[in-house]
C-alpha cells in the first residue's frame, strides 16, 4: 500500500480520490511535528471530513506523535487507531500498553511515504502518484 504524508484537508482529499478513482488503498500519515503543533483532534477531524468527502476510498491513517507521550495519549482520546510513536525505552512500553488498551497498532517508526510537502497542485500530485 502507497503511503502519503499530508499537510492539508487538500492533500488527505486528493489522496482519497486517486485511491477511489484507481481503486487502490492508501496509507495517509500526517507530517512529522503536525500533531504537536495542531492538535491530534484536528488532524483526525481532517481526515473523517476528507473521508467522507470522497466516499469508498479506501485507507488508513496514521498519526506521528515523533517522541512525546502526551501526543501519543492525546492521539488514542481523539479516536486515533494507529500510531507512531519513538519514544525512549521506559516509555515506549507504556504507550505500547495504552495503545493495546484502546484497540489501537503502536509502530515505532513511520512507514516509507511519499511527501506532497507544499505542492500547489495536489489533484495531479495524488494522480501522478497513484496511476497505474
Amino acid at each position: 500500500m502507497r503511503a502519503l504524508i499530508f499537510h492539508s484537508f487538500d492533500h488527505v482529499r486528493a489522496a482519497l480520490t486517486a485511491a477511489r478513482d484507481f481503486d487502490q488503498p492508501v496509507r495517509l500519515l500526517t507530517a512529522p511535528g503536525a500533531a504537536a503543533a495542531v492538535g491530534p483532534g484536528v488532524l483526525k477531524a481532517m481526515v473523517e471530513d476528507a473521508a467522507a468527502a470522497v466516499p469508498g476510498a479506501r485507507f488508513d491513517a496514521l498519526i506521528d506523535c515523533g517522541s512525546q507521550p502526551g501526543i501519543a495519549m492525546g492521539a488514542l482520546r481523539a479516536g486515533w487507531r494507529h500510531l507512531v510513536f519513538q519514544g525512549d525505552a521506559v516509555v515506549q512500553p507504556k504507550i505500547a500498553d495504552l495503545a493495546r488498551q484502546h484497540g489501537a497498532v503502536l509502530d515505532t517508526a513511520a512507514p516509507p511515504a511519499r511527501d506532497f510537502g507544499d505542492g500547489r497542485h495536489p489533484d495531479k500530485a495524488a494522480m501522478a502518484w497513484l496511476r497505474p
